[in-house]
């Protein structure tokens, strides 16, 4: 029997919550634990973000489509990534001028 911390968590999610699918119990136990650094990470790296729980939960969605399509292999490394990366395709989606606003000047 393997007593480590990882494989009491997930006995203790199992017990806690033995009808939930492996991908809700994946995120409770790989992810979820993760969010409080995560805001934390996001609000040092990038303070000039005025809504860190629209990027959190991009990226907890992202990282969730990619485990289906079997991509994340370190979750922590992974949802870090993936919310760096949601940071710079909002800051892109930012400097995107309409071509209204061209047409003015």
């Amino acid at each position: 029997m393997n007593l480590s911390p990882g494989n009491l968590a997930a006995d203790a999610t199992a017990r806690a919550f033995p009808k939930l699918d492996e991908q809700t119990r994946w995120f409770a136990e790989e992810v979820q634990p993760h969010e409080d650094g995560l805001r934390h990470w996001l609000r040092r790296r990038f303070p000039w973000l005025t809504d860190i729980d629209d990027l959190v939960q991009e990226s907890f969605v992202r990282i969730l489509q990619a485990r289906r399509n079997g991509r994340v292999g370190h979750a922590k490394s992974y949802l870090f990534t993936t919310a760096r990366n949601a940071v710079y395709d909002q800051a892109r989606r930012n400097q995107v001028v309409s071509i209204e606003s061209v047409a003015e000047m």
